[in-house]
């Protein structure tokens, strides 16, 4: 029930996000005397985001070398998977994220638009990895 009362909630809010951009289009009401205005074609909303990844766990400090590099993967994998979703699931007007995540020293690890087609669609991948380049992010060296 609260996950149906969430979608109503998102669906009542991109259809209020639309009618404000359409009646900012409607010119009649600048004092105009003619009725009509401009009639939208496409409305298509992007968000850009830049975040620093999380160090590792403080319980995984203690690793060293490879296993350590590895840890931090997967925790910005993770969170960077969670943060889209949320992402999404919050800003019900936004079609399209465009991302950065930076490392520790201001390196790019992640970069990527993200579209919302993409992210309501089940994903096949097990891998959180194969899952975000599904999507559009790229990662490595960027």
């Amino acid at each position: 029930m609260r996950r149906f009362a969430h979608s109503l909630w998102a669906k009542f809010i991109a259809h209020e996000y639309r009618r404000n951009i359409a009646r900012a289009l409607a010119l009649h009401h600048r004092g105009e005397v003619r009725g009509d205005g401009l009639i939208p074609i496409s409305i298509y909303t992007t968000v850009e985001i830049e975040w620093s990844a999380r160090d590792i766990h403080p319980w995984d400090r203690a690793l060293q070398g490879d296993e350590r590099n590895l840890a931090f993967v997967a925790q910005t994998l993770s969170d960077t998977d969670a943060a889209i979703s949320r992402l999404f699931e919050a800003l019900p007007q936004m079609d399209a994220l465009q991302l950065r995540v930076v490392g520790p020293h201001a390196d790019n690890i992640m970069c990527g638009t993200v579209y919302r087609p993409a992210v309501e669609e089940p994903s096949t991948w097990h891998s959180t990895g194969m899952k975000l380049k599904q999507l559009g992010v790229t990662f490595g060296r960027l």
